[in-house]
């Protein structure tokens, strides 16, 4: 399967696509977009360097430090700068090359780098397949090859088992390495590396495997989530005492592991005005979960203080076996099935990607001052995403999916409250 890592002049958008996805595949990512030269010929590493300035490398001088750590190394009439030419040395070039290579990795002065050889011989090459695994390996910076002669069969091969990318085209190198620049410059703008504080949960032995609202917020308080305002009962009078304490109106959600959509089963009642109905609702909560679903264990009845009004997003986690923990926010709450407004990102995510990430939904407009409306600022639901990304990588062991659905974004900027929490434990 070696013949993928040469690359012939054309013009097709299949060359060029084959050109991108190759250096994609076996390059990591520069961090900039200066390129140091390896070369046997001069004139080879000077159209190399006119041909990536035009696809927007740029080719920098190296430091009095690094030349003088190659100077030993290339005879007198050689050139230590970049290009470094290192001219013919017989069975030395390749060895000599290395070397170079080796010192340019170690450098702060470039952030890729292009080895430049005659690749005719069908019995030699200047290539070394462990040197440049190496680098490859436990280097930072990405190692092409470029030939400026057809390559042999013995060079293709020896370029393979160096896991390097061998062109023959250079226009397409050049191309294909600004589009890598590009791709890693992009990567840096939109998802800055974020720094995971958040500590993983220890949970009692006995934990259910899905993790009730109140007890998600109690577990998540260091993450950002509140149980302020609300209160768990046991009992009508206990349900009505609390509202009595947090005030009217409130609202009354079944607590349990085994019911997941609670209005479903009649487990919500809302806007209650007084402690009277209060008490009713509670009852009546009871009666109706153990009429839908009498198995279910019931943990109590969850008071809670009415949230201001507001637009509803949706928060969910689910811990991908290939990819980690993906987060997926949406607009819509408890209709987000219906209006199938969601976007993705895997976490962990800033404040600011958070931020973005919400701009990306089809109705982000609504948040923005449709109609003469004034925009809501979504930076407190953006650091809530931000904390609870952080929580679903430090506990990627632990937890398989999150769903805080609905949040609700106040429309008078006041916040955000978390309506309802769900989590389901990986098994055991």
């Amino acid at each position: 399967m070696w013949e993928i890592y040469a690359y012939h002049n054309t013009d097709s958008l299949v060359g060029i696509f084959n050109a991108i996805a190759a250096i994609m595949a076996s390059c990591l990512l520069p961090k900039g977009r200066r390129i140091g030269i390896v070369t046997g010929s001069g004139g080879g590493g000077a159209l190399a360097a006119d041909v990536f300035s035009s696809f927007g490398l740029t080719v920098p001088a190296l430091q009095d430090a690094v030349q003088k750590q190659i100077r030993p190394m290339i005879p007198p009439h050689a050139s230590p700068q970049n290009p470094v030419d290192i001219t013919a040395q017989g069975g030395q070039t390749g060895p000599v090359m290395m070397a170079c290579m080796d010192i340019l990795d170690a450098s702060e002065d470039v952030d890729m780098i292009c080895v430049i050889v005659s690749t005719a011989r069908e019995h030699g090459v200047s290539l070394i397949p462990e040197r440049m695994q190496a680098v490859r390996k436990h280097g930072k910076s990405p190692l092409v090859v470029w030939t400026y002669t057809l390559p042999s069969a013995f060079a293709r091969k020896t370029a393979a088992e160096a896991g390097v990318v061998l062109f023959s085209d250079l226009a397409l190198l050049g191309l294909a390495l600004g589009k890598l620049a590009d791709y890693a410059a992009h990567r840096a703008a939109l998802a800055p590396e974020v720094d995971v504080q958040a500590a993983p949960l220890i949970l009692p032995a006995d934990t259910a495997s899905v993790l009730s609202e109140h007890r998600v917020k109690t577990l998540f308080a260091p993450y950002g989530l509140s149980a302020d305002g609300e209160q768990l009962a046991t009992s009508a009078a206990d349900a009505a005492a609390a509202a009595s304490k947090l005030g009217f109106p409130v609202v009354l959600k079944v607590q349990s592991p085994d019911v997941v959509h609670k209005t479903e089963v009649g487990g919500v009642k809302l806007h209650l005005n007084d402690a009277q109905s209060v008490a009713a609702g509670y009852d009546a909560i009871l009666a109706s979960v153990k009429r839908h679903k009498a198995e279910a264990r019931i943990e109590g009845v969850l008071v809670q203080k009415m949230a201001p009004k507001g637009h509803e997003l949706v928060v969910g986690m689910v811990n991908d076996p290939t990819f980690g923990p993906i987060m997926m926010v949406g607009f819509g709450g408890v209709t987000v099935e219906l209006y199938g407004d969601v976007v993705h990102a895997p976490a962990p995510l800033s404040v600011d990607e958070a931020a973005r990430l919400i701009g990306r939904l089809k109705s982000a407009r609504l948040l923005q001052g449709f109609r003469g409306a004034s925009p809501i600022d979504v930076g407190p639901a953006a650091r809530l995403i931000a904390k609870l990304s952080q929580a679903a990588v430090a506990n990627k062991d632990l937890i398989q999916e999150m769903e805080f659905n609905p949040i609700i974004l106040h429309g008078d900027g006041s916040g955000v409250s978390v309506a309802d929490a769900l989590i389901v434990l990986k098994h055991k």
